[in-house]
């Protein structure tokens, strides 16, 4: 597991553990990382040259903007900087990286996004994202000007799945204010804008999204969950989140349903917590998660005080089978002291 601290005395830290296999935990040193000189914002995980191990992507700021770097990983969970690995410069602003297969080649591409991407005037770049195309051993070229259309900025989240039904990776943008966007990829990673046809207009403090399939149908719906929607596209008072229901073609239709959280919301997790091949949703609000146990065809009870430990605002949330026992378990960042919690087999 790798984690990033807040910054302190101006430098952020990341630190590596290593799992025992039964839920124990211990701290790998690793001098590219606690020597770095980067102001680290933001880190991911995967495999970028094919030998099984998860690597790292790092983006960091420096005086001249922003910096994302390649750490790749030995297999025994020490992270260096690997010789003819490459990496083109990302824009001024990116501040978040997702590592998905972009033109089904087999290796993992990079998508690069922040909320305010810039260009060398200052002035908000017409590509708030950037698509590194991997050569399969780490090698990475910046194709961004053939495979992305312009977008405006105020990009917070990506949500990639494959919501057309053509078996490739789409991505979902949510935007901070505004209506979010649908990029439709070819097949070969070229990505065209199409939010018009294919997206109810529901404007808001857009904050997250996540996917799944709610009723069973084989296409990928997706759930949002807002700060806020304004009033008039809102189906009631006290709606902040929502369903996008999937026509089987990447054409989406607004679902209400009440029994989603009614205040702020900041995350939202997809997954089957229980293994009975129903969707479940975890939503962090301003409060603390809810747990939201799928009961079939859109439908969820709530079921936070029984299958959740603790309430209390969470920042973020991880999920793994960390004591190796075959049962999904949970690391929470509690969200007012910033420590770490590991919630073990929550839901079995």
């Amino acid at each position: 597991m790798a984690l990033l601290s807040a910054p302190e005395k101006n430098r952020s830290e990341i630190r590596v553990l290593i799992n025992s296999g039964r839920g124990n935990f211990a701290e790998k040193a690793n001098v590219n990382l606690e020597e770095s000189d980067l102001d680290i914002v933001f880190i991911a995980a995967g495999d970028l040259d094919g030998d099984r191990a998860d690597d790292l992507v790092l983006i960091g700021r420096s005086g001249k903007g922003s910096v994302a770097k390649l750490l790749f990983n030995n297999k025994k969970g020490y992270f260096y900087e690997k010789e003819g690995a490459f990496l083109p410069p990302v824009h001024k602003g990116m501040e978040r990286v997702d590592l998905v297969d972009l033109d089904r080649d087999g290796d993992i591409d990079l998508f690069f996004s922040g909320t305010n991407v810039t260009g060398p005037d200052g002035k908000p770049d017409e590509r708030q994202a950037q698509i590194m195309i991997n050569n399969g051993k780490g090698r990475f070229s910046d194709a961004s000007g053939d495979l992305l259309p312009p977008l405006a900025p105020g990009i917070v989240y990506a949500s990639f799945a494959d919501y057309d039904g053509d078996a490739v990776a789409d991505v979902f943008l949510v935007y901070r204010s505004g209506q979010n966007a649908l990029l439709v990829n070819n097949g070969l990673g070229k990505f065209s804008d199409e939010s018009a046809q294919a997206l109810p207009k529901i404007p808001g403090r857009n904050l997250h999204a996540d996917w799944a399939d709610f009723d069973g149908d084989k296409d990928n719906d997706i759930l949002v969950v807002t700060a806020g929607i304004d009033d008039a596209f809102r189906d009631y008072p006290s709606e902040y989140c929502y369903v996008l229901e999937n026509d089987g073609r990447g054409r989406f239709t607004k679902r209400p349903l009440k029994v989603l959280p009614n205040v702020p919301s900041r995350r939202v997790y997809l997954l089957d917590a229980d293994g009975n091949k129903t969707v479940d949703a975890i939503i962090l609000t301003q409060r603390g998660p809810h747990f939201l146990k799928g009961v079939g065809k859109w439908g969820f009870s709530l079921e936070t005080r029984k299958g959740l430990p603790g309430f209390f605002p969470v920042s973020e949330m991880a999920f793994g089978d960390f004591d190796g026992d075959g049962f999904l378990d949970i690391f929470v960042i509690d969200a007012k002291t910033g420590k770490g919690r590991l919630w073990i087999d929550s839901f079995n």
